[in-house]
């Protein structure tokens, strides 16, 4: 009794067939390991969200401000950040490290209101989108109090950033911006956003409004006044 194997025709249909499965399903399973990165991503935008909240609660209702200048410069040396003047609030630093983003926050001075920290690389900003003074005017540019905030489920407070940096990526005082800057599409096409009600969700950079009428980077609600 003779015994017949694979014939050649027969092996290379096969492996085409396994190599048709991989090119289908890799992808989706980049996906779904991506999706997951963004649901860890979201809780730590949540949990900054909440320490923005409970900053203000114990300073007069006032918001950080991004960075603060240590006597005697200006130089980025002389520098702390908002992530340090909440970091009491959240007590893990590890929070603002992105496990889609390689800029992690580590360091001696980590979540310490002194000189340096505002060199430390983490992967999320605070709302310093229209940087240039005037309208729209965003919350992190100065010690915003929540009494000037008109809508807070509308106001970003803080979100995925780019190349290390503290703060969301400047734009002119244009209305209309749409970010385009490779934290805006961290994950799965858009990013993670805080808010100053303390919520936070994952936007596309179409749907983060900056128009006259609603604009989400302005304590006015509005980016003509």
């Amino acid at each position: 009794m003779s015994r017949r194997g694979f014939t050649l025709i027969e092996l290379l249909v096969v492996i085409a067939i396994i190599a048709i499965l991989a090119a289908i399903l890799f992808p989706v399973f980049a996906k779904a390991r991506e999706k997951a990165r963004q649901s860890s991503c979201l809780s730590n935008v949540k949990q900054m969200g909440l320490a923005f909240m409970q900053y203000a609660q114990d300073y007069d209702e006032t918001l950080p401000t991004d960075w603060v200048t240590l006597p005697p410069g200006v130089a980025w040396t002389d520098r702390y950040t908002w992530r340090a003047m909440i970091s009491p609030y959240i007590k893990n630093t590890q929070i603002f490290t992105c496990p889609s983003d390689s800029a992690a926050y580590t360091g001696a001075l980590a979540g310490l209101c002194q000189n340096g920290e505002g060199n430390i690389p983490g992967s999320y900003g605070d709302n310093t989108f229209h940087y240039a003074g005037g309208v729209p005017d965003p919350p992190g540019t100065t010690y915003c109090r929540l009494g000037q905030i008109a809508m807070p489920a509308q106001l970003i407070t803080c979100g995925d950033s780019t190349g290390g940096g503290h703060q969301i990526s400047f734009q002119a005082n244009t209305l209309n911006t749409v970010r385009a800057d490779a934290g805006s599409m961290r994950h799965n096409e858009g990013c993670n956003y805080g808010f100053a009600d303390g919520h936070a969700k994952w936007l596309k950079p179409s749907s983060v409004e900056d128009t006259a009428a609603v604009c989400n980077w302005a304590i006015s609600g509005r980016g003509d006044q």
